[in-house]
């Protein structure tokens, strides 16, 4: 990307806010993605518009790892955070946001505190429970999404800070 500072174009801490408030790991994805919200404004591949976010998880355990990925080309995916949950046996819960080093530089890592347990725990702590996998890729996106363009610094900011406050 041309900006050098294109860490300010996603929010890490929104994206743990929009994590926790998710009721399953496709609404995840769906939040990150409604314009609406606004969470991202990453334009990577610098063709004029927000770059799609897809997540893709794993499991090992009471561990889970979801990266998240914009799609930049066919076949082109930049990982730019992952999340790292954990609920062990005693019921208590652990999330961490990792920020991509090539976008957030080393070590940006950020632990939000959560005051209730984030309601996506009740899916991903189910019996049943299986990791996602995004189906959407380049040019194959759900219908509802729409290619906004990305908004000017200072505006994403102040819309992230009343997302926040919400």
């Amino acid at each position: 990307a041309a900006n050098p500072d294109i860490s300010l174009y996603l929010d890490l801490q929104a994206v743990a806010a929009a994590f926790a408030q998710s009721s399953t790991v496709k609404d995840f994805e769906m939040l990150l993605n409604n314009s609406s919200y606004m969470i991202s404004n990453l334009d990577l591949n610098e063709d004029g518009y927000v770059d799609y976010l897809r997540v893709m998880s794993a499991m090992q355990g009471y561990n889970h790892v979801f990266v998240i990925q914009a799609v930049l080309a066919p076949d082109i995916y930049q990982d730019v955070a992952t999340i790292v949950a954990e609920v062990p046996s005693y019921g208590n819960y652990y999330v961490e946001v990792i920020g991509s080093p090539y976008i957030y530089g080393p070590n940006y890592v950020v632990r939000p505190v959560y005051y209730t347990r984030p309601v996506i725990f009740s899916h991903i702590c189910r019996y049943d429970y299986r990791p996602w996998t995004s189906p959407w890729y380049w040019n194959h996106f759900p219908s509802h999404y729409r290619h906004p363009a990305p908004v000017v610094l200072n505006h994403y900011h102040a819309y992230i800070s009343t997302y926040m406050r919400n």
